[in-house]
C-alpha cells in the first residue's frame, strides 16, 4: 500500500529519532526520496551510528559498482571487530543485474553487516526492486521534496537544534532569498552559528532579520528579486542581464529555473488567495513569501492571467528537463524561456 507523502515526512523524523535513540535497528536501510540533503544527513547518521574500522567500512557509487563486488563486500566476516558497514550510494544507477545480486543478497541479509542502500528514486517495476522493498531485513525511508512552508519549518527546527533562536520573519526571508536547497539554508545556519559565537548568559542565540541580512551575502537575494520584478515586467533586456550575472557567479542553471518556477508559482497562488479575499500577512503565509515582499508578489500576479502563469510553468517544466538532458548550451535554454515569459499577453501560449 503506497504511504501519502505526509505520513513519508512524519516517518523520516521519527527515522532520525529513533536512530538517535537505538541506533540501527534493521541489517539493511533503502534511503530514496527528492531531498537529496536529507538522505545525505540520513547516510551519515547511519554511518555515525556504528563503530566500524577501515577494515570493514566499504563505499560504493551505482554508476561504477558491480553487484559481485557489493555482494562480496557485504558478506564478508568483520575483520578485527563486530560489524561490517556496506554503503551504495546512487543505487538507483546500478544495472539490473547487478540489482538483481544485491536483492539475492537482501533477502539473506548478514546480521553482522550494516548494508546502507542510497538513492533517488527506484523503478518500482522491476522485479529486484520489488524484492528489495518487499524483504522483512529492509527499512524504507522516503524524503519527499518539501514544500515551501515545510521548508521554513525545517530551517526553524534545524536552527533550534544548533541553538539558534529565529525571529519569525527569517526562515521565509532566507527561503525567499536562497531558494529551497537545504543544504543551501544548513550552510546559512552554519554561518549564523559562526558569527555569534557562544550564547548570552541566559543561555539564547536571538537571530533578527537585520542580523541575517548582515552576516548572508545579499547578492543572491537582491538577484532573486530582481529577477522577480523584471519578469513581472516582461522586461527582457533586465531579466537577460541578471541572469547573465547569476551565471557568471557560477550560480546553477538548473536552480535558477527552479526559482523562476518557484517565484511563479507564488504568483498564482497570490491569484488565488487574492481571489479569497486574502490580504497582507494572510496573503504572504498563504502564498509562502515573507511579508515584507507580499505587496511586490500582488503587484507582478497582476501583470499576468491564470492560464499564463499555468504556461509559464509549464515552460519551466520544459526547461529544466532539457537542461537536465539536452546536449545544447545551458544559456541557450535559459534565453529561450525568458523569452517565453516577457512575451507580450497576446503571445503567451503561442
Amino acid at each position: 500500500m503506497a504511504r501519502g507523502r505526509e505520513s513519508r515526512i512524519e516517518e523520516g523524523r521519527a527515522f532520525f529519532r529513533r536512530l538517535a535513540k537505538e541506533g540501527p535497528w534493521a541489517p539493511v536501510f533503502l534511503i530514496t526520496g527528492e531531498e537529496s540533503f536529507l538522505r545525505g544527513v540520513a547516510v551519515e547518521r547511519l554511518c555515525a551510528s556504528v563503530e566500524v574500522n577501515e577494515f570493514n567500512r566499504s563505499v560504493f557509487r551505482g554508476g561504477e559498482a558491480k553487484g559481485e563486488d557489493i555482494v562480496t563486500a557485504a558478506s564478508m566476516v568483520p575483520m578485527l571487530g563486530d560489524r561490517r558497514l556496506v554503503v551504495v550510494r546512487e543505487v538507483n544507477a546500478l544495472a539490473a543485474q547487478d540489482l538483481g545480486q544485491v536483492a539475492a543478497f537482501v533477502e539473506a541479509a548478514a546480521a553482522s553487516t550494516l548494508l546502507v542502500l542510497e538513492g533517488e528514486t527506484l523503478d518500482g517495476r522491476q522485479k529486484a526492486v520489488q524484492r528489495i522493498q518487499r524483504s522483512p531485513a529492509v527499512e524504507r525511508i522516503d524524503f519527499p521534496r518539501l514544500y515551501d512552508r515545510e521548508v521554513c519549518q525545517w530551517v526553524a527546527r534545524r536552527a533550534k537544534g544548533r541553538g539558534l533562536v529565529l525571529a519569525r520573519e527569517v526562515p521565509p526571508w532566507l527561503v525567499e532569498a536562497l531558494g529551497t536547497q537545504l543544504g543551501e539554508l544548513d550552510r546559512a545556519l552554519e554561518r549564523i552559528d559562526l558569527y555569534l559565537g557562544a550564547p548570552d548568559h541566559e543561555g539564547r542565540r536571538e537571530v533578527t532579520l537585520d542580523l541575517v541580512q548582515e552576516v548572508i551575502t545579499e547578492t543572491r537575494a537582491r538577484s532573486v528579486f530582481e529577477l522577480t520584478d523584471a519578469l513581472s515586467e516582461r522586461d527582457l533586456g533586465r531579466s537577460a542581464v541578471i541572469i547573465d550575472e547569476m551565471l557568471r557567479r557560477q550560480e546553477s542553471p538548473i536552480g535558477a529555473v527552479t526559482m523562476i518556477a518557484r517565484q511563479f508559482r507564488q504568483l498564482r497562488l497570490a491569484l488565488a488567495g487574492r481571489a479569497r479575499g486574502l490580504r497582507g500577512r494572510e496573503l504572504a503565509s498563504w502564498c509562502g513569501c515573507p511579508p515584507f515582499r507580499v505587496q511586490a508578489v500582488e503587484r507582478a500576479a497582476r501583470a499576468f492571467s491564470e492560464h499564463e502563469l499555468e504556461d509559464i510553468l509549464l515552460r519551466c517544466a520544459k526547461a529544466d528537463g532539457l537542461l537536465k538532458s539536452s546536449r545544447l548550451p545551458d544559456r541557450l535554454h535559459l534565453e529561450s524561456l525568458l523569452l517565453q515569459i516577457c512575451r507580450p499577453p497576446r503571445q503567451q501560449g503561442s
